[in-house]
């Protein structure tokens, strides 16, 4: 008896099954990125594994201290609420409106899962991005060696659940990371930014200051000399 309550209320089966069918995911998509014949495949394989991802955070069940719990107890007082009375009584006072508008919209839906899978299919698109753009204009040949390698280091790190049970700051994040690449790896202006930034902004506040040392870094990047390169370091550190 103990032992059986023990394992309804830690959801420890359920859980011990959610990280085996992961890290299944994850190792099979390696194997398929490190295999695959052509950028085309690449891209659809990265494809797969984002509608999988979706899956898997739509079943998800938060436990009590995650945010997510916390916001679908909040958000159910939101259901019925029309737009304008929502407005008045949180967005127009809101330092991230953009995520209370997409938890809003979330809830007239009605259904518990929608929320983190959106959350996650965002979050994977913005990074997935990245490795996409990168094997694309990629020249060598042995692409799949660098890029299946980045997927598998990055899907390692944890994000997944802080993703799906977090909500708000990790997907702010992704639009940072992703503008990030494109600004320095690519060399695209900053200025083409702006609306990622924006949005990121309104989503979480805590990427305002990655963002400011972004503005500043840029002030100081090009710098050829000695003096000014170590400006720069002190001002990427800090």
């Amino acid at each position: 008896m103990f032992l059986d309550d023990y394992l309804v209320r830690t959801m420890l089966l359920e859980r011990l099954v959610g990280v085996l069918v992961y890290f299944v995911l994850v190792i099979s998509i390696y194997n398929a990125l490190k295999k695959c014949t052509s950028k085309k495949q690449f891209n659809l394989i990265l494809n797969v594994c984002l509608i999988i991802i979706a899956v898997l955070s739509f079943i998800y069940i938060p436990s009590n201290d995650a945010d997510l719990y916390r916001w679908r107890r909040i958000t159910e007082g939101w259901q019925g609420v029309s737009f304008d009375a929502f407005f008045n009584e949180h967005l127009r006072n809101s330092m991230t409106p953009v995520a209370y508008l997409v938890m809003y919209l979330c809830a007239q839906i009605k259904i518990d899962g929608f929320l983190p899978a959106l959350c996650s299919i965002v979050f994977y698109r913005n990074l997935f991005s990245i490795l996409k753009d990168y094997q694309l204009n990629e020249k060598e040949d042995n692409f799949q060696d660098k890029t299946s390698l980045a997927f598998f280091v990055f899907m390692s790190s944890g994000a997944f659940l802080e993703v799906i049970s977090g909500i708000r700051c990790f997907v702010a994040f992704s639009f940072i990371a992703k503008s990030f690449y494109y600004e320095i790896y690519r060399e695209r202006k900053m200025i083409r930014s702006i609306p990622a930034y924006i949005i990121a902004s309104l989503i979480h506040n805590a990427v305002i200051p990655i963002i400011c040392i972004r503005i500043f870094y840029m002030v100081f990047q090009r710098a050829t000399n000695t003096k000014r390169k170590i400006l720069n370091t002190g001002v990427a550190i800090a």
